[in-house]
Formats: structure tokens, C-alpha cells, sequence
């Protein structure tokens, strides 16, 4: 039998390793401004591995391309952020993350949609010159420290659909369903929270 002193001990152990275990279960408030730095490299992984078909030509996607952002949210009021990206030798654009999925230090944003600024010449189907690209994808992010993240993004930039129609009617369907989706830009960085 244990004497009484270990007994309170033990008694004493359990109930501080209880009330250590309940509060690291309690989740942190939510910030109500949030703003990260981001900065991304990569390019078309699908299309480095493709042929073009004969009948659309060479492909004019760039071949790699960075990006150098910041995501602006409130976190305690909604899953959505802003982002507001540069990709040097191209444009610039803007974004909304949609987290569909946040758990622990990991996010999954779906959807993406956001209008790209062609600055300088399209990130995708270059051929097709036009001011405006319509920018679409998905992303993940994993938190390694409390202000850095890993992450992982596929964008899309499509041609606006006024100026392929109206333009470039004869090879619009091919670009859509070849070159501008498997142009896609798989980059991998990170943010920093400020």
C-alpha cells in the first residue's frame, strides 16, 4: 500500500498534467488582422512534360516563374485572405484564398479566383497578347514555427475569355484545354506572418 504522501504526489501530478493537457486542447484566439510576406518558385510541371500537338504550334508558357506576395485576412472573422502577388518579368494580380480546410498549423485553400495584370508578357500562352489573364487554383500551406509556413501552389492564368473569343476565336479551345492548363505553375515557398 502507498503511504499518503506519494499518494498526494501523484494526486498532485495528475491534476497539473490534466489541467496542462485542457488548456493546450483550448484553442488560441484568432487574430483579427493578419498580414504574411510570401515568396514562391516554380513552374508548368505538366507541361515540361508534354509535346506540343502540331496544330497548336510551340508552346509560349514560361518555363519558370517566382512570385512575391502579401496575403492580407482576418482569421477570427473569416477563412478567406487576399492575396496580392508580383511575378517578376510578367505582372501582377490579386487572389482570394479560400480555406476550405484549417487544422492545426495546416490550411488548404481551394478555388482561388483572381484577376492577373499581364504588366509586362503573359506568365502562360504568350502568343496570345492581352492585358488581362483570369487566374484560378489551389494551394496548401504548413506551419514550421509560429511565423513561418511552407507552401505549396497551383495557379492557372487563363486568357480572358472577351479577348480569346473575340481574338482568337480559331485557337481559343485549344489553348484553353492545352497550353494554358497544363501551363499551370506549381511553386513552392513560404510566408512569413509580420
Amino acid at each position: 500500500m502507498m503511504p499518503s504522501k506519494s499518494l498526494l504526489t501523484l494526486a498532485a501530478a495528475l491534476a497539473s498534467l490534466t489541467v496542462t493537457v485542457s488548456a493546450a486542447a483550448e484553442p488560441q484566439e484568432k487574430p483579427v488582422f493578419q498580414a504574411k510576406v510570401l515568396a514562391e518558385a516554380g513552374g508548368p510541371l505538366v507541361l515540361a512534360f508534354s509535346t506540343p500537338r502540331p496544330f497548336a504550334g510551340k508552346f509560349t508558357t514560361k518555363p519558370f516563374t517566382g512570385l512575391f506576395g502579401l496575403q492580407i485576412g482576418s482569421p477570427r472573422y473569416s477563412p478567406a485572405a487576399i492575396e496580392f502577388g508580383y511575378v517578376p518579368g510578367s505582372g501582377y494580380g490579386a487572389n482570394l484564398l479560400i480555406n476550405m480546410v484549417s487544422v492545426g498549423g495546416f490550411r488548404l485553400h481551394l478555388l482561388d479566383p483572381g484577376v492577373f495584370v499581364n504588366a509586362v508578357s503573359p506568365v502562360s500562352v504568350a502568343r496570345m497578347p492581352r492585358k488581362i489573364d483570369v487566374a484560378f487554383g489551389a494551394g496548401a500551406a504548413l506551419a514550421v514555427s509560429s511565423r513561418f509556413e511552407l507552401t505549396l501552389d497551383w495557379r492557372v492564368y487563363l486568357p480572358d475569355p472577351v479577348t480569346g473569343i473575340t481574338k482568337y476565336a480559331n485557337i481559343y479551345g485549344t489553348v484553353y484545354a492545352d497550353e494554358a492548363v497544363k501551363g499551370a505553375q506549381w511553386r513552392l515557398g513560404f510566408t512569413c506572418r509580420l
